[in-house]
């Protein structure tokens, strides 16, 4: 008699526990085969904090309020505590009743997604605001030239290109048809005919840039004889040459030059000129000057049918009188091809043995 009591209050306690938590889930209510199996699986797929809970329900107060026998979907059951945007409280802590207590929420608030997670209720999905995407960006005049010369605009490139100086201007129409070249076609699909205008326009940047760049001497040496560029027969560089006297002039000395980076001017002839300026100078082991000798321009002039893309000279000279021993020969080169007033000038120095016996070779 006692067991059966027992029974009966336990039956009648679990109900009063259970029943409330089962009418938020539709499928366990309405089908009694699945009981307590179902209640386990659902328990298993909560987060960690909520598997301790005996139940995990909704209300917008502490205390629960009637709730309506649900209808239609899950998320409909739960009426519109599910789809809320709310500030959630403090997570319930272990052992704690495991009911979550949602705050007042204000009519027109945006939605945000819920903090809590309920067994067997589909979560609303908010999606990631999306902006329309608006390409604002100004490209420079020489990326819309370049555009305009891929597309066959050639008119409408210049007019892009006419927001530069003269210079500039000059400079991007010899650089931007040799890379629309290569944006159109591989280096190796071109034709030797293609080729061939690739590199002439390649070689119309070079001159264009080579004035304003700086101006070098390449190689320089005495010789014994020059035949032309880059062929010349060079003597020792411990050579002395004999000096001046009374009864004899000087050794002759042949001075081979090579310059880089010069100009060279179309002319209203047709031609192409460069100017240069160019002096010799010895100086004592003091660094005095002992000797010097100006070029004449006509002689440093040079015409040609066509522009050069190496230049020599040969610069001739007898030694003077000078005591014997060891100076330093120094030449000096202008060019004012380009601009006379202010033109790029470029040095390079040598050691230069100077001997008072003849037929001596070295000087040691």
């Amino acid at each position: 008699m006692v067991r059966s009591l027992f029974s009966c209050l336990l039956v009648a306690f679990a109900s009063l526990t259970i029943l409330p938590g089962c009418a938020q889930f539709p499928s366990i209510a309405s089908d009694p085969l699945v009981g307590s199996k179902r209640l386990r699986e659902l328990a298993q797929r909560c987060p960690p904090d909520d598997r301790n809970f005996s139940t995990a329900f909704v209300t917008e107060e502490t205390q629960p309020k009637s709730i309506a026998e649900p209808t239609g979907n899950a998320s409909s059951a739960m009426g519109d505590h599910a789809l809320r945007p709310a500030d959630v409280k403090d997570p319930p802590k272990r052992g704690d009743s495991g009911v979550v207590t949602i705050g007042d929420t204000q009519a027109g608030d945006k939605l945000a997604p819920p903090k809590t997670f309920l067994p067997g209720v589909i979560q609303p999905q908010f999606l990631p605001r999306t902006f329309e995407k608006s390409d604002k960006t100004d490209y420079a005049p020489a990326v819309k030239a370049m555009q305009d010369m891929i597309d066959g605009r050639h008119q409408e490139a210049i007019q892009h290109l006419r927001a530069y100086d003269d210079a500039t201007q000059e400079f991007l129409l010899r650089l931007l048809p040799p890379l629309t070249m290569f944006l159109k076609k591989s280096i190796s699909e071109m034709s030797p005919q293609e080729v061939a205008v690739l590199i002439e326009q390649i070689d119309g940047l070079r001159w264009t840039v080579r004035a304003r760049s700086e101006l070098t001497i390449g190689k320089m040496c005495c010789c014994k004889q020059i035949l032309g560029f880059a062929n010349y027969v060079p003597v020792p560089d411990t050579h002395a040459f004999l000096t001046a006297s009374k009864e004899r002039p000087g050794e002759w000395v042949q001075l081979y030059v090579e310059l880089k980076n010069f100009a060279s001017e179309l002319s209203k002839d047709g031609d192409y000129v460069t100017r240069l300026a160019c002096s010799l100078e010895l100086k004592n082991a003091k660094g005095e000057s002992v000797w010097s000798r100006p070029f004449d321009k006509n002689q440093t002039t040079m015409r040609r049918q066509a522009r050069l893309n190496d230049l020599h000279g040969a610069y001739c000279f007898y030694v003077p009188a000078l005591p014997a021993g060891k100076y330093q020969l120094i030449i000096e080169i202008a060019d004012e091809t380009t601009n006379p007033e202010r033109p790029r000038v470029a040095r390079k120095s040598l050691d230069f043995h100077v001997t008072p016996v003849v037929n001596q070779a070295n000087l040691r």
